[in-house]
């Protein structure tokens, strides 16, 4: 599977997942934590570049085709910013956790039981 297609797959879902009532997002957001997960090379889609301010490619939503959306070239920090600050705590946890690069170890790791959801 093409990684540009799972990254506009991931894009999509979390986008979703912010107009979502909180047991909803949850669930997208455990699925796309599962997506960073097997293909590490997502992990772009959350840096920080400094010297360029953040990704800045614009992901394009209307494109039918994933592959050429520009998924990879674009950033999910801004709805994982927006869904770390729900109210529900493993929701916020989760999205802490992928904003971070989904770290096992250290301050942000993940308690075991939301991992195996």
């Amino acid at each position: 599977l093409p990684l540009s297609r799972v990254a506009a797959f991931a894009k999509r879902l979390l986008a979703i997942a912010t107009v979502m009532d909180d047991p909803s997002a949850l669930c997208l957001v455990a699925l796309v934590r599962s997506f960073f997960i097997a293909h590490g090379k997502l992990m772009q889609l959350v840096e920080e570049d400094d010297s360029e301010g953040g990704a800045g490619g614009i992901f394009r939503s209307d494109i039918d085709d994933p592959d050429v959306s520009n998924a990879i070239g674009s950033s999910v920090r801004p709805e994982l910013k927006m869904l770390a600050r729900r109210r529900h705590r493993s929701l916020s946890q989760i999205a802490q956790n992928i904003l971070h690069s989904v770290p096992s170890t250290g301050p942000l790791k993940l308690n075991p039981q939301l991992t195996s959801m």
